[in-house]
């Protein structure tokens, strides 16, 4: 029975075999298709996973609003199923770089990161130091080895290009800069990518600026300030690697460590608060030590002034016997003060005159200065209202740029997808045609062999075999017209696939020119109007100054008078 069937169904394979080979090359292609996207989703999975594990990604961040201390470190290390603790210092502040502020995000850059040694590939980091976590790869430039150097990331989209050398400036940050930095310039000397921020358009949140982390930077341990407790901790957990990050069972290994790092926390916590307190203590016990210190040289200072005043008693008299001679040296000075007076009122008549003077042209101009005062407000709103119209124009051509990059990527991707598409299906009609141009031969072939046939059976056989091939010849030209149909169809995804692209491509030409025509000019504009409400203001100050001169020198010449006239 199961021989009947086969004989059967090879029959109908060899009637319809033209049929066949399409239906089969049409199921290869979308099984090939529905395999690649099938697969796609764990490769990646699994990629990041490799990624994670090579460059020793954390599994658990501690942080705390008291600060960490080593003692915490200590402590992390030694919960059940921690297998390395890194502790960091990180802070946010805003910077700028070039003519642009971002908001940054500063990291501590471990020790270990100088000696390590990346794959070719970026895909891992191997270091000496079990403890570094979150390993970074320099993709150029070198480590920072001074306080004042730093790396920061390229693949962050910058309002301008940056290089090595440039100079990051530190200008505000989320808490007060003395407490947190030692350094507040930092030159770019390398770029880096890490693993603590996978993607590249979204890397956390902050209290500046625009509310959005836009770059990170990485810094020596002495960039920050001497005395700034660690911000946060990195723990490894045992066996995590050994799971696929993100899985159920990754997520049940790192909640059971997690699940006793918590319960450190309440002793940890009042241990931290009891060593802040006992550093206060003795800060204050040190100034009252300062205190009776100060109060001790102060008693020997008075000590000596009433020795000093002792001695000053037996001066008086000495005093006494020069009055005498004083009167004398008195009454020759009275005549000589009284020319001295006679020669300051004409001094102080020439000062009144200039005082005049100077008051007459201060009023001359007071109307121009007084104009110019109340004229600030507006010139100010004016200045701010162009500021903000900049800065909208500026964020709504950020947004189409980006949407442009987006459609581009999407269009290029379009286009490889249907070149692979156009490339399949070529090599099936190649086929097909190669096979149409053969059975012409085949079937002259069996023709022949049929009129040499030796009997009836062979001859049966040779024309089963020639309505077999006559068939296939039948079904060939509608299977060429569909596999060119899909081709045809093919190629027009690709026209639009690469229409798309060239649209999207004019739009980012047309974005940057809009920058170029429109934004930077208004940017010169803005500028230009902040320059001239600066000198609008000088020009209030000099005049608001000269007020203050003229009456301090009126004040300065009635003392002058009533001096004079004692």
């Amino acid at each position: 029975m199961a021989g009947a069937f086969a004989k059967d169904t090879l029959r109908s394979m060899r009637r319809s075999l033209g049929r066949f080979l399409a239906i089969a090359a049409i199921v290869a292609l979308g099984t090939g298709f529905y395999a690649g996207l099938r697969m796609t989703c764990p490769d990646m999975n699994l990629a990041a996973d490799r990624y994670y594990d090579g460059t020793a990604l954390m599994d658990v961040r501690v942080v705390s609003t008291l600060g960490l201390s080593e003692d915490d470190l200590a402590a992390l290390r030694g919960v059940e199923g921690v297998e390395a603790v890194m502790g960091a210092w990180e802070t946010d502040v805003m910077a700028s770089i070039g003519d642009e502020q971002y908001a940054v995000r500063m990291h501590s850059l471990p020790d270990a990161a100088a000696t390590s040694e990346a794959a070719a590939d970026g895909s891992a980091v191997a270091s000496d130091d079990p403890d570094y976590l979150n390993r970074l790869v320099l993709v150029e430039g070198r480590w920072p080895a001074a306080p004042d150097e730093c790396v920061i990331s390229r693949d962050r989209v910058m309002g301008a290009p940056t290089h090595l050398g440039d100079v990051v400036t530190v200008t505000e940050g989320a808490q007060d800069l003395d407490d947190a930095l030692a350094e507040r310039s930092f030159t770019i000397v390398g770029y880096a990518r890490t693993p603590y921020y996978v993607s590249s358009t979204s890397m956390g949140a902050t209290t500046l600026g625009s509310g959005s982390v836009q770059q990170f930077m990485y810094v020596p341990r002495a960039a920050f300030a001497a005395d700034a407790p660690l911000t946060e901790a990195f723990l490894a957990v045992k066996g995590a690697a050994d799971e696929r990050a993100g899985s159920d069972a990754y997520q049940a290994r790192v909640d059971e460590v997690m699940a006793r790092v918590e319960a450190l926390a309440p002793a940890r916590e009042e241990a931290r608060r009891a060593a802040l307190v006992a550093e206060a203590d003795a800060e204050l016990d040190d100034a009252r030590a300062d205190f009776e210190a100060e109060r001790a040289d102060a008693e020997a200072q008075l000590a000596s002034a009433r020795a000093q005043l002792d001695e000053a008693a037996g001066r008086i008299a000495e005093g006494e016997r020069e009055v005498a001679q004083g009167q004398a040296d008195y009454d020759a000075g009275a005549a000589e003060l009284a020319r001295q007076r006679a020669a300051a009122a004409r001094q102080m008549d020439d000062a009144q005159a200039q005082l005049d003077a100077s008051a007459a042209e201060l009023e001359a101009g007071r109307a121009p200065a007084e104009k110019a005062e109340a004229d600030l407000p507006a010139l100010e709103r004016q200045w701010q209202e162009g500021a903000d119209e900049l800065a909208a124009a500026e964020q709504q051509w950020q947004a189409g740029s980006d949407a442009a990059e987006a459609a581009r990527a999407q269009a290029q991707q379009g286009i490889d997808q249907a070149q692979v598409a156009l490339a399949s299906i070529d090599a099936g009609l190649a086929e097909a045609r190669a096979r149409q141009q053969a059975l012409p031969g085949q079937l002259a072939a069996l023709h022949e062999a049929l009129s040499a046939a030796p009997d009836e059976e062979a001859a049966a056989a040779l024309r089963a075999q020639i309505a077999s091939l006559e068939q296939a010849q039948a079904a060939l030209p509608g299977a060429i017209a569909q596999l060119e149909a899909q081709r045809a169809q093919a190629a027009a995804g690709l026209e639009q696939a690469r229409a798309g692209l060239a649209q999207a491509e004019q739009a980012l030409t047309q974005l940057n020119q809009v920058r170029v025509e429109q934004i930077e000019p208004a940017r010169a504009q803005v500028e230009e109007g902040r320059a001239g409400l600066e000198q609008a203001r000088a020009a209030v100050a000099a005049f608001r100054a000269g007020e203050q001169q003229l009456a301090d020198g009126r004040a300065q010449l009635a003392q002058a008078r009533a001096d004079a006239e004692q």
